[in-house]
């Protein structure tokens, strides 16, 4: 609920994994999920954001393909963001501000050229404050919202 009106009825799987819209996937999960803003470039092949060019699937391009040329917000989950690379993906340069040591995991906030993102991290080998950090991401696990109305262009697979 959000002002008085339903926002997605769902089991809790749903709502983390394939959030109707910015303002469901924001409040459900801890710590929330993180938001950047991309352009779709007008091939519908890429969506880029501050020098980062992020690759788009030929079934997403389908799903996206009203927006090309338009903006796109992207959202992905802070255990999505990963220190080493695990298949394709896309990898962007970081730098650690803020450790939180929550005893089994610890938060990493990372300044980066998308803006400010928090990565999740079991355990406790995570990069020093101030450290050159790469953060690594499946495409397959953005989030991509309609910047107008927040309403879910494509989930997460």
């Amino acid at each position: 609920m959000r002002r008085g009106l339903l926002q997605q009825v769902a089991d809790p799987f749903t709502l983390y994994g394939r959030p109707a819209n910015q303002f469901v996937a924001g409040f459900i999960g801890s710590p929330p999920i993180n938001f950047f803003s991309a352009m779709l470039d007008q091939a519908g092949t890429a969506l880029r954001s501050a020098g980062v060019s992020i690759p788009v699937p030929p079934a997403v391009a389908a799903q996206l393909s009203a927006r090309r040329g338009k903006a796109v917000t992207l959202g992905i989950r802070p255990e999505d963001l990963l220190l080493e690379e695990r298949g394709a993906g896309v990898t962007l340069d970081g730098v650690v501000d803020v450790r939180e040591p929550l005893g089994n995991e610890v938060l990493v906030h990372l300044a980066t050229p998308v803006g400010q993102l928090i990565a999740r991290y079991p355990g406790q080998n995570v990069p020093a404050v101030g450290s050159k950090a790469k953060l690594h991401f499946s495409v397959a696990k953005l989030h991509c919202l309609d910047p107008d109305t927040g309403l879910a262009l494509k989930g997460a697979e």
